[in-house]
């Protein structure tokens, strides 16, 4: 007796279709990642901000302790600048001693002496036809119809200071 027997389905079971199943994947799956990049961002921003505050307190501190040595002095002492030199970038006036015919400032400064001799080098080369007379390791002289100006510079080693020494 071959008796078939007929399924009856209920009416609401009804089978899920695979594509609703792969849109809800799809989108599990892309806010998952979403948010993994949202907190890879959010780690890299703030370890970025944390670097950059970590070397900004390092610069800050070697540079109000110039790493090493004395620290440069607070303010200018009283006096003028030589024309055409003026002060050299990020240095201090110790010294201005004027007599009737000669001028004699000095400067500090953390910069090298080499730095210092070739932007001057360079100021009076291009400035109203200043002539060089000498040029040594230590100083330069200039000269201009009859009038010198001869800049000279020496370094302390212990403490990483360059003195500038401009006599006019």
């Amino acid at each position: 007796m071959n008796s078939k027997i007929p399924i009856i389905r209920n009416q609401s079971q009804k089978p899920k279709s695979s594509w609703s199943k792969r849109i809800l994947i799809t989108a599990i799956l892309f806010l998952i990642v979403l948010n993994g990049g949202a907190v890879y961002f959010i780690y890299h921003k703030s370890k970025v901000l944390a670097d950059s505050a970590t070397n900004a307190a390092t610069n800050a501190q070697t540079f109000s302790g110039f790493g090493q040595g004395k620290a440069l002095p607070a303010a200018d002492v009283a006096g003028e600048d030589i024309s055409p030199l003026g002060k050299y970038k990020g240095s201090i006036r110790t010294s201005y001693q004027k007599t009737d015919n000669k001028i004699t400032v000095e400067y500090q400064t953390k910069d090298t002496p080499q730095a210092v001799l070739t932007f001057y080098k360079n100021l009076l080369a291009y400035n109203n036809d200043w002539v060089l007379e000498e040029s040594t390791l230590d100083h330069i002289t200039f000269s201009k119809n009859g009038s010198f100006i001869t800049v000279s510079v020496s370094e302390n080693k212990s403490d990483k200071i360059t003195t500038i020494k401009i006599v006019s």
